[in-house]
């Protein structure tokens, strides 16, 4: 683990990369296993959050898709949040 988390880190944030890092070692096969030790424990292969995307039927366009995700994240509003535990003065 120590190897890999040095092997991924850019600057001082391993605590950032540690979830990938052990996500990365659960799912990497084990040759003398021939297997991966997320199928040993579950029965199965665990799905990384690549799996869950579809491959995408047209190539990325910037000029025509970065202003349409622009304007649905500008579209997002802040919940409100409740102050509580404050003392009344």
């Amino acid at each position: 683990m120590k190897a890999a988390l040095r092997a991924s880190l850019k600057d001082n944030s391993w605590t950032d990369r540690l979830p990938w890092v052990l996500l990365g070692l659960r799912t990497a096969p084990k040759e003398d296993l021939q297997s991966s030790s997320a199928e040993l424990v579950f029965g199965q292969a665990l799905r990384v959050p690549g799996d869950f995307i579809a491959e995408p039927t047209t190539p990325w366009v910037v000029s025509s898709q970065c202003p349409a995700l622009l304007n649905k994240a500008n579209a997002f509003k802040p919940v409100p949040t409740s102050q509580h535990g404050l003392p009344r003065a």
